[in-house]
């Protein structure tokens, strides 16, 4: 703007200042902070998985440990996971999630409403 117009360079510093603020605010509320709200939604806690419906994709041995997947709208989580009757799981079958101990999912068998 020096080389351009006739304002001076304190005037030209307090312009330049003000245009970088309206910017790094515009960032701040429009990019930054939904992003980090996005960032917060993909994450799960082990408290949030319980209750939730999963798939048995190896099946659960008595008193063994097979593995189930999670699906959700953010991704699939495959989990280990034992019976919590210590009962024979087969592949394919619908589960709920009791509890997570240890990092591994006490699941039962998910009953049908009829």
């Amino acid at each position: 703007m020096e080389k351009y117009t006739s304002i001076h360079s304190w005037l030209i510093l307090l312009i330049s200042t003000a245009i970088a603020v309206i910017i790094s605010i515009i960032l701040h509320f429009f990019v930054f902070v939904p992003l980090a709200n996005a960032e917060e939604s993909l994450v799960y806690t082990e408290e949030s998985l319980k209750g939730r419906i999963a798939r048995v994709i190896v099946s659960i041995p008595k008193d063994g440990y097979g593995e189930i997947l999670i699906e959700s709208y953010s991704g699939n989580i495959s989990k280990t996971a034992t019976s919590f009757y210590n009962e024979e799981i087969p592949y394919g079958t619908e589960t709920v999630i009791i509890e997570i101990r240890s990092n591994v999912a006490y699941v039962v068998p998910k009953e049908e409403a009829y």
